[in-house]
Protein backbone atom coordinates (compact mmCIF):
# COMPACT_ATOMS: atom_id res chain seq x y z
CA UNK A 1 0.00 0.00 0.00
CA UNK A 2 2.71 2.43 1.09
CA UNK A 3 4.40 1.79 -2.71
CA UNK A 4 1.18 2.43 -4.31
CA UNK A 5 0.90 5.80 -2.45
CA UNK A 6 4.71 6.84 -3.01
CA UNK A 7 3.95 6.04 -6.70
CA UNK A 8 1.02 8.28 -6.88
CA UNK A 9 2.63 11.27 -5.55
CA UNK A 10 5.96 10.46 -8.31
CA UNK A 11 3.50 10.24 -10.74
CA UNK A 12 2.24 13.35 -9.35
CA UNK A 13 5.32 15.43 -9.89
CA UNK A 14 5.93 13.54 -13.08
CA UNK A 15 3.18 14.60 -15.25
CA UNK A 16 2.74 17.82 -13.13
CA UNK A 17 6.10 19.15 -15.05
CA UNK A 18 4.82 17.84 -18.27
CA UNK A 19 2.04 19.78 -18.09
CA UNK A 20 4.41 22.36 -17.22
CA UNK A 21 6.59 22.30 -20.08
CA UNK A 22 3.22 22.09 -22.11
CA UNK A 23 1.96 24.87 -21.29
CA UNK A 24 4.70 27.06 -20.57
CA UNK A 25 4.04 28.93 -24.27
CA UNK A 26 0.40 28.42 -24.10
CA UNK A 27 -1.54 29.75 -20.56
CA UNK A 28 0.01 31.04 -17.25
CA UNK A 29 -2.82 29.56 -15.20
CA UNK A 30 -2.28 26.30 -16.23
CA UNK A 31 1.58 26.40 -15.93
CA UNK A 32 0.29 27.10 -11.78
CA UNK A 33 -1.85 24.48 -11.57
CA UNK A 34 0.71 22.17 -12.45
CA UNK A 35 3.24 23.68 -10.30
CA UNK A 36 0.75 23.53 -7.56
CA UNK A 37 0.54 19.57 -8.35
CA UNK A 38 4.10 19.55 -8.52
CA UNK A 39 4.74 21.18 -5.08
CA UNK A 40 1.59 18.57 -4.08
CA UNK A 41 3.81 15.21 -5.67
CA UNK A 42 6.96 16.03 -4.17
CA UNK A 43 5.58 16.76 -0.60
CA UNK A 44 3.82 13.48 -0.62
CA UNK A 45 6.66 11.99 -1.69
CA UNK A 46 9.10 13.06 0.00
CA UNK A 47 6.94 12.36 3.15
CA UNK A 48 7.33 8.49 2.51
CA UNK A 49 11.04 8.38 1.60
CA UNK A 50 12.88 11.46 2.45
CA UNK A 51 15.97 11.67 0.20
CA UNK A 52 17.81 15.05 -0.06
CA UNK A 53 20.77 13.79 -1.53
CA UNK A 54 20.82 15.16 -5.15
CA UNK A 55 20.77 18.76 -3.65
CA UNK A 56 24.49 18.47 -3.16
CA UNK A 57 24.96 19.38 -6.63
CA UNK A 58 27.74 21.94 -6.92
CA UNK A 59 25.45 24.92 -9.39
CA UNK A 60 22.81 24.70 -6.47
CA UNK A 61 25.04 27.33 -4.69
CA UNK A 62 24.20 30.18 -7.63
CA UNK A 63 20.72 29.74 -6.51
CA UNK A 64 20.81 29.56 -2.98
CA UNK A 65 23.17 32.81 -3.38
CA UNK A 66 20.36 34.12 -6.09
CA UNK A 67 17.86 34.33 -3.09
CA UNK A 68 20.21 35.18 -0.53
CA UNK A 69 20.51 38.15 -2.22
CA UNK A 70 17.17 38.92 -2.84
CA UNK A 71 16.51 39.14 0.66
CA UNK A 72 19.26 41.34 1.34
CA UNK A 73 18.08 43.77 -1.19
CA UNK A 74 14.36 43.80 0.79
CA UNK A 75 16.50 46.60 3.25
CA UNK A 76 16.44 49.19 0.28
CA UNK A 77 12.95 48.68 -0.73
CA UNK A 78 11.66 51.61 1.31
CA UNK A 79 7.82 51.96 0.45
CA UNK A 80 7.53 48.96 -1.32
CA UNK A 81 8.65 46.46 1.16
CA UNK A 82 5.32 44.50 1.91
CA UNK A 83 5.56 44.14 -2.22
CA UNK A 84 9.22 43.37 -2.07
CA UNK A 85 8.21 40.41 0.28
CA UNK A 86 5.62 39.08 -1.58
CA UNK A 87 7.60 38.81 -4.99
CA UNK A 88 10.35 37.10 -2.59
CA UNK A 89 8.28 34.31 -1.28
CA UNK A 90 5.65 34.26 -3.83
CA UNK A 91 7.99 34.33 -6.67
CA UNK A 92 11.12 33.90 -6.32
CA UNK A 93 10.93 31.25 -3.22
CA UNK A 94 8.43 29.61 -5.71
CA UNK A 95 10.95 28.61 -8.23
CA UNK A 96 13.73 28.00 -6.39
CA UNK A 97 11.24 25.36 -5.35
CA UNK A 98 10.52 24.36 -8.30
CA UNK A 99 14.14 23.73 -9.63
CA UNK A 100 15.10 21.72 -6.57
CA UNK A 101 11.67 19.37 -7.78
CA UNK A 102 12.79 19.32 -11.27
CA UNK A 103 16.41 18.37 -9.82
CA UNK A 104 14.34 15.55 -8.05
CA UNK A 105 12.67 14.02 -10.75
CA UNK A 106 15.02 14.10 -13.66
CA UNK A 107 17.63 11.97 -12.57
CA UNK A 108 15.34 9.36 -14.26
CA UNK A 109 16.39 9.31 -18.08
CA UNK A 110 12.97 7.72 -19.28
CA UNK A 111 11.49 11.22 -17.64
CA UNK A 112 13.97 13.09 -18.50
CA UNK A 113 13.59 12.36 -22.65
CA UNK A 114 9.78 12.50 -22.21
CA UNK A 115 10.37 15.90 -20.96
CA UNK A 116 12.52 17.00 -23.75
CA UNK A 117 9.73 15.46 -25.96
CA UNK A 118 6.46 17.41 -24.13
CA UNK A 119 8.81 20.57 -24.29
CA UNK A 120 9.80 20.52 -27.55
CA UNK A 121 5.94 19.23 -28.76
CA UNK A 122 4.37 22.47 -27.16
CA UNK A 123 7.61 24.94 -29.10
CA UNK A 124 6.39 23.41 -32.17
CA UNK A 125 3.10 24.64 -31.50
CA UNK A 126 4.52 28.36 -30.39
CA UNK A 127 6.31 28.51 -33.60
CA UNK A 128 3.68 27.48 -35.94
CA UNK A 129 1.18 29.88 -34.20
CA UNK A 130 3.37 32.84 -34.58
CA UNK A 131 4.63 32.10 -37.91
CA UNK A 132 0.34 31.76 -38.91
CA UNK A 133 0.10 34.51 -36.89
CA UNK A 134 2.37 36.71 -39.31
CA UNK A 135 0.47 35.33 -42.68
CA UNK A 136 -2.66 35.47 -41.80
CA UNK A 137 -2.89 38.36 -39.07
CA UNK A 138 -3.89 36.04 -36.43
CA UNK A 139 -2.25 32.92 -34.35
CA UNK A 140 -3.98 29.81 -33.75
CA UNK A 141 -3.58 28.97 -29.52
CA UNK A 142 -4.89 32.06 -27.72
CA UNK A 143 -6.05 34.10 -31.21
CA UNK A 144 -3.64 36.86 -30.23
CA UNK A 145 -3.12 39.41 -33.47
CA UNK A 146 0.04 41.04 -35.04
CA UNK A 147 1.52 43.46 -32.64
CA UNK A 148 3.11 47.00 -34.02
CA UNK A 149 6.13 48.23 -32.51
CA UNK A 150 7.80 51.53 -31.99
CA UNK A 151 9.14 51.12 -35.63
CA UNK A 152 6.00 50.22 -37.34
CA UNK A 153 7.21 46.78 -37.97
CA UNK A 154 5.09 43.77 -37.53
CA UNK A 155 5.99 41.79 -35.02
CA UNK A 156 4.86 38.60 -33.90
CA UNK A 157 3.99 37.49 -30.13
CA UNK A 158 2.63 33.77 -30.71
CA UNK A 159 0.37 33.29 -27.41
CA UNK A 160 2.56 35.13 -25.97
CA UNK A 161 1.17 38.80 -24.13
CA UNK A 162 4.06 40.40 -25.81
CA UNK A 163 6.97 39.99 -28.43
CA UNK A 164 10.24 40.18 -26.23
CA UNK A 165 8.69 37.19 -23.83
CA UNK A 166 8.07 34.68 -27.24
CA UNK A 167 11.47 35.96 -28.13
CA UNK A 168 12.88 34.62 -24.52
CA UNK A 169 11.00 31.83 -25.03
CA UNK A 170 12.59 30.97 -28.25
CA UNK A 171 16.19 31.59 -27.01
CA UNK A 172 15.89 28.58 -24.95
CA UNK A 173 13.96 26.19 -26.88
CA UNK A 174 16.75 27.23 -29.96
CA UNK A 175 19.59 26.55 -27.40
CA UNK A 176 18.05 23.14 -26.51
CA UNK A 177 17.53 22.20 -30.52
CA UNK A 178 21.03 23.06 -31.40
CA UNK A 179 22.14 20.49 -28.74
CA UNK A 180 20.11 17.66 -29.57
CA UNK A 181 21.25 18.26 -33.19
CA UNK A 182 24.83 17.67 -32.22
CA UNK A 183 24.23 14.28 -30.78
CA UNK A 184 25.72 11.35 -32.70
CA UNK A 185 22.96 8.76 -31.78
CA UNK A 186 19.83 10.57 -33.52
CA UNK A 187 18.39 8.72 -36.25
CA UNK A 188 18.31 10.52 -39.50
CA UNK A 189 14.94 10.75 -39.26
CA UNK A 190 15.38 12.61 -36.16
CA UNK A 191 17.73 15.01 -37.20
CA UNK A 192 16.12 16.18 -40.08
CA UNK A 193 12.98 17.02 -37.76
CA UNK A 194 15.25 18.89 -35.49
CA UNK A 195 16.51 20.90 -38.03
CA UNK A 196 13.41 21.85 -39.21
CA UNK A 197 12.07 22.81 -36.40
CA UNK A 198 15.29 24.85 -35.56
CA UNK A 199 14.97 26.57 -39.01
CA UNK A 200 11.12 27.25 -38.63
CA UNK A 201 12.50 29.06 -35.06
CA UNK A 202 14.71 30.88 -36.65
CA UNK A 203 12.78 32.51 -38.64
CA UNK A 204 9.78 33.05 -35.77
CA UNK A 205 12.58 34.87 -33.79
CA UNK A 206 13.34 36.91 -36.46
CA UNK A 207 10.09 38.12 -36.89
CA UNK A 208 9.56 38.74 -33.23
CA UNK A 209 12.50 41.89 -33.66
CA UNK A 210 13.17 41.26 -30.50
CA UNK A 211 16.34 42.91 -30.50
CA UNK A 212 17.29 41.06 -26.73
CA UNK A 213 16.22 38.37 -27.94
CA UNK A 214 18.34 38.26 -30.80
CA UNK A 215 21.71 38.76 -29.21
CA UNK A 216 20.58 36.55 -26.23
CA UNK A 217 20.75 33.67 -28.85
CA UNK A 218 24.29 35.01 -30.35
CA UNK A 219 25.86 34.62 -27.24
CA UNK A 220 24.41 31.22 -26.87
CA UNK A 221 25.02 29.92 -29.84
CA UNK A 222 28.32 31.36 -29.18
CA UNK A 223 28.52 29.32 -25.55
CA UNK A 224 27.64 26.04 -27.54
CA UNK A 225 29.94 26.26 -29.84
CA UNK A 226 32.58 26.93 -27.01
CA UNK A 227 31.34 24.11 -24.88
CA UNK A 228 30.39 22.11 -27.26
CA UNK A 229 32.31 19.18 -29.37
CA UNK A 230 33.40 19.63 -32.83
CA UNK A 231 30.11 17.82 -34.06
CA UNK A 232 28.49 21.09 -33.27
CA UNK A 233 30.16 23.11 -36.32
CA UNK A 234 28.55 21.23 -38.89
CA UNK A 235 25.45 23.29 -37.92
CA UNK A 236 26.93 26.48 -38.82
CA UNK A 237 26.37 26.50 -42.51
CA UNK A 238 23.11 25.38 -42.18
CA UNK A 239 22.46 28.20 -39.83
CA UNK A 240 24.16 30.95 -41.88
CA UNK A 241 22.07 29.73 -45.10
CA UNK A 242 18.99 29.89 -43.36
CA UNK A 243 19.60 33.23 -42.29
CA UNK A 244 21.08 34.57 -45.56
CA UNK A 245 18.05 33.21 -47.28
CA UNK A 246 15.40 35.05 -45.09
CA UNK A 247 17.43 38.40 -45.37
CA UNK A 248 17.20 38.74 -48.93
CA UNK A 249 13.86 40.42 -49.19
CA UNK A 250 15.75 42.85 -46.63
CA UNK A 251 18.54 44.09 -48.80
CA UNK A 252 16.46 43.73 -51.62
CA UNK A 253 13.91 46.89 -50.01
CA UNK A 254 17.09 48.40 -48.83
CA UNK A 255 18.10 48.29 -52.42
CA UNK A 256 14.92 50.09 -53.25
CA UNK A 257 14.70 52.48 -50.41
CA UNK A 258 18.77 53.55 -51.61
CA UNK A 259 18.85 53.48 -55.12
CA UNK A 260 15.44 53.85 -56.66
CA UNK A 261 13.49 56.16 -54.25
CA UNK A 262 16.91 58.14 -52.66
CA UNK A 263 15.63 57.47 -49.24
CA UNK A 264 19.09 58.05 -47.75
CA UNK A 265 18.86 61.15 -48.04
CA UNK A 266 16.04 61.28 -46.18
CA UNK A 267 17.36 59.05 -43.58
CA UNK A 268 20.25 60.91 -43.07
CA UNK A 269 18.28 64.51 -42.42
CA UNK A 270 15.40 63.16 -40.40
CA UNK A 271 17.65 60.49 -38.47
CA UNK A 272 15.13 57.63 -38.96
CA UNK A 273 15.87 54.07 -38.34
CA UNK A 274 15.97 52.02 -41.85
CA UNK A 275 13.52 49.68 -40.30
CA UNK A 276 10.64 52.23 -40.50
CA UNK A 277 10.76 51.69 -44.38
CA UNK A 278 10.73 48.42 -45.12
CA UNK A 279 7.33 47.79 -46.71
CA UNK A 280 7.04 44.28 -46.76
CA UNK A 281 7.33 44.48 -42.68
CA UNK A 282 4.85 47.54 -42.56
CA UNK A 283 1.29 47.16 -41.23
CA UNK A 284 -0.41 49.32 -43.86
Amino acid sequence: MKDKIYRFFSLSVEYGFYGLLFFLPISIALVESCAVLMLFGFIGRKSIKPDFKYLKFWPNIFLLLFLLFSAISLFNSGNYFSKSLNALFGKWAQYLGICIIIQDILSDQKIFKRCILVFLFGASLAVFSGLSQFFFGLEFLRHRSLVITDMGLRAITSSFTHYNGFGAYLVVVMSLLLTLVTLPKLSRLRTYGLIILTMLSIIAIFLTFSRGSWLALVVSFILLVILSSSNFKRLVPILLLVIALFLLPVFRDLYYLFFVKGYFLFLKKEGIAIGLDIGWLRGR
